[in-house]
Formats: C-alpha cells, sequence, structure tokens
C-alpha cells in the first residue's frame, strides 16, 4: 500500500527520502545480486560466468564460490 507524505511538513520529507533511499538500495541490491559476473575458474583458468552463491566450472568441474558484500 502507498504512502501518504506531507512534503510541506519536514518530518515527512525527512520520512519520504529515507523511504525512498531504501527502496532504490533493495533494487539496485536485488539487480546486482540476480547479474552473472565473469570470472576465471581457479583451477583450469577458463572463463566463465558465475552468480553469486555455488558454481560448478563446467570445463573441470571446480567449485567457485561467489559472495557479494554490499554495504548499505
Amino acid at each position: 500500500m502507498a504512502r501518504n507524505y506531507n512534503l510541506g511538513s519536514k518530518s515527512d520529507m525527512q520520512r519520504f527520502m529515507r523511504d525512498l533511499k531504501s527502496s532504490v538500495m533493495d533494487k539496485a541490491e536485488s539487480a546486482i545480486r540476480a547479474k552473472s559476473f565473469e570470472a576465471d575458474c581457479p583451477k583450469c583458468k577458463a572463463k566463465i560466468f558465475v552468480t553469486e552463491g555455488r558454481n560448478i566450472c563446467p570445463r573441470c568441474g571446480a567449485e567457485i564460490n561467489l559472495s557479494l558484500n554490499i554495504h548499505r
């Protein structure tokens, strides 16, 4: 449900800015976590695309763990 803000009020403007920042950060974090990244396999050095979490190299079967540290 959408929130109502009285943007003429300083406290509502602050709440609006806080909520807007939180919403933008949530959407950006979601987009980054859904993205795939090019990486070199630590074992066979093949270039592969990995997503966050556990990945397996299709060439040699090595496990590659990608952890994203997103700071707010």
